[in-house]
């Protein structure tokens, strides 16, 4: 996930944390991980979206919400909110 994330842009290092937050494998003693829960949710939302901007750069670029009528209204809030 690393290496395919920094061969979009390097600069794009800093998003790293987020997404390895998401799958759960960041190490326990990340200083990402000492954020406040809305700080976390506000940079990982940061980090897909610059991520997602910088892909569709480079190709077209699609995405395909399954099940998304069941988000919860803090997600949705939040995804509204860094839009």
């Amino acid at each position: 996930m690393t290496g395919q994330v920094l061969s979009l842009d390097e600069a794009l290092h800093e998003t790293i944390p987020a997404f390895l937050w998401l799958l759960e494998a960041l190490p326990e003693d990340h200083p990402f991980l000492t954020l406040e829960p809305p700080q976390r949710r506000r940079r990982t939302l940061e980090a897909l979206k610059r991520v997602l901007v910088c892909e569709s750069q480079v190709q077209p670029l699609l995405l395909v919400f399954e099940d998304l009528h069941w988000i919860d209204s803090e997600t949705q809030g939040s995804a509204r909110d860094a839009g």
